[in-house]
């Protein structure tokens, strides 16, 4: 992980698998985020129990508390009924309808294939949320699902919010919009961030979406920039001649792989195993 560049700020996103003790809100906090998201719900039947402890931990601390719900909807229906789970317990845990950044994270496996559908399905679980009040909607997701599982131009969402571990990308990863990206999660993946011995998902803020406190009001205040559109970082055609050399030696694949995730945004399961997709 490289040096963050000026402006950037930290955050944590956390749930039930990190405990809800002092010393480790306190260890976030002296790692340097300036928000915690929390998981509050999943599904419409799974509520977070830790969630109110480590709220007022983290709002004791001085940090912003935000809050997000893993999601399982595959139809527009089910989407409504997520959407008014997540509020209703949102609203039980004392969240501010004007400030808090309620996050749709998609990613699970009983979600529709259909890119159009499960377009249409964030949608209209992003609407139920503004529709009863929510001002400030955020959709997480990895990489890959940002470019295949649904059509970002479409999706209603104020923010973006991207996984990808062991990339480096900075505002434009390649084919994605985003403006925070989650960094490092599972060890696995050879990005693991410990926070009192606690793996712990670590993210960077690019606009102050999530780390700047808000005044609230009539429509809250706005991301402090707009969410850049992606742009492939260099010559494409050099770009395929250079990732086909890599592929094609394994000592050169070997000792460029840090270089090559830092130009290119791509390194799943710490190896090279095949062009992006921006560059097929």
């Amino acid at each position: 992980m490289g040096v963050l560049l000026l402006g950037e700020e930290k955050f944590c996103d956390i749930s039930n698998h990190q405990p809800s003790t002092r010393a480790y809100i306190q260890g976030i906090k002296d790692w340097g985020a300036k928000a915690v998201v929390i998981k509050t719900t999943e599904c419409d039947y799974f509520i977070d129990q830790t969630a109110a402890d480590k709220k007022a931990l983290i709002e004791e601390m001085g940090m912003l508390c935000h809050a997000y719900h893993f999601s399982h909807f595959a139809s527009n229906a089910e989407a409504r009924a997520e959407a008014e789970f997540f509020s209703s317990r949102c609203e039980a845990l004392g969240f501010d309808k004007a400030k808090t950044i309620m996050v749709n994270d998609v990613e699970s496996p009983y979600m529709s294939t259909s890119k159009s559908a499960l377009t249409e399905h964030c949608n209209t679980f992003t609407d139920r949320l503004k529709d009863l009040g929510w001002q400030r909607v955020d959709t997480y997701s990895g990489a890959s699902w940002f470019t295949s599982r649904v059509d970002q131009s479409q999706l209603h969402a104020n923010n973006f919010w991207c996984a990808s571990y062991g990339a480096h990308p900075h505002k434009n990863f390649p084919g994605v919009k985003f403006n925070a990206w989650q960094y490092a999660a599972d060890p696995q993946y050879g990005e693991a961030v410990y926070i009192n011995g606690v793996v712990t998902d670590c993210n960077i803020d690019y606009n102050g979406f999530y780390t700047t406190p808000q005044s609230g009001g009539e429509g809250g205040d706005a991301p402090s920039d707009p969410i850049p559109e992606p742009e492939a970082p260099g010559d494409t055609d050099e770009l395929n001649k250079l990732f086909e050399e890599i592929l094609a030696d394994a000592t050169l694949k070997l000792s460029t792989k840090e270089w090559c995730t830092s130009i290119l945004g791509y390194l799943p399961m710490s190896q090279i195993f095949d062009k992006p997709p921006w560059l097929n």
